[in-house]
């Protein structure tokens, strides 16, 4: 992650109290605001987040962290009934959300940004953004049934095992049973998707533009993943941190 003295440097303000950094889309080329958690303007907040705790850096982070929560939050759909209260990306000129669809999943999503948001009034102590946080967060606990998630696989970075440990994680911080709920249910719709023989541990990646399964081993994306979290479930200390590499923990 870039230092804040760079984040600062490649800002962008908008509309008075708002700042963005842009990103250029892999598929296309097109530069865009990307509002995933693993590569976007969400990641950045939970990064400014971690460094704001800090006195020597309060000054330094302030006005982008609190810049980057306002962009972010200016896309926050109105209507708890949508599909997805975020959508992935933001064009230039966009100034509402565009309403479109979103998984559910850590990489990208409402998971993503509903946990940055969460970090972010920990480290400003904002009730009201604390608030916000978790009714986008309780919306994805909801969203269980595969037309709704749009889960396929079961790895951490966008499947079951990820969602579970998301949850785990609002849940062991905040005792709200919903979260509770929605980390058992990913937890047993991860165990359902161990049946590939030909896999390890029963588990295969679904690799979407070949449209084929695939053996994995990695942290994001294999049975390291799902194995780290099927520890974090099982274990009694809250001190397992290992998805910090992952601006969970």
């Amino acid at each position: 992650m870039q230092h804040p003295g760079l984040l600062n440097k490649f800002a962008e303000a908008d509309d008075g109290d708002s700042i963005k950094w842009i990103s250029v889309a892999k598929d296309s080329g097109e530069k865009r605001y990307n509002l995933g958690l693993s590569q976007g303007i969400p990641s950045i907040v939970n990064y400014l987040s971690g460094l704001y705790v800090f006195e020597d850096f309060k000054e330094k982070t302030e006005t982008m962290l609190r810049g980057g929560v306002n962009y972010i939050l200016r896309f926050l759909s109105d209507d708890l009934s949508d599909f997805s209260l975020f959508p992935n990306w933001i064009k230039k000129g966009e100034t509402h959300n565009p309403k479109e669809k979103s998984r559910l999943a850590w990489c990208y999503g409402d998971l993503g940004v509903g946990l940055s948001l969460w970090r972010a009034s920990k480290a400003l102590n904002d009730q009201t953004l604390s608030d916000t946080a978790i009714t986008i967060l309780k919306h994805a606990a909801r969203r269980t049934a595969p037309e709704d998630s749009v889960v396929i696989d079961a790895g951490v970075c966008h499947g079951a095992y990820g969602n579970a440990q998301l949850f785990n994680r609002m849940y062991k911080e905040t005792g709200i049973p919903e979260f509770e709920t929605a980390t058992l249910f990913w937890i047993e719709d991860g165990l359902k998707k161990a049946v590939h023989d030909d896999g390890y541990a029963g588990y295969k990646q679904w690799y979407g533009s070949k449209k084929e399964w695939i053996p994995e081993l990695s942290l994001l994306e294999g049975i390291s993943g799902i194995g780290l979290t099927m520890l974090s479930y099982l274990s009694q200390d809250d001190m397992m941190h290992w998805d910090e590499c992952l601006m969970m923990g």
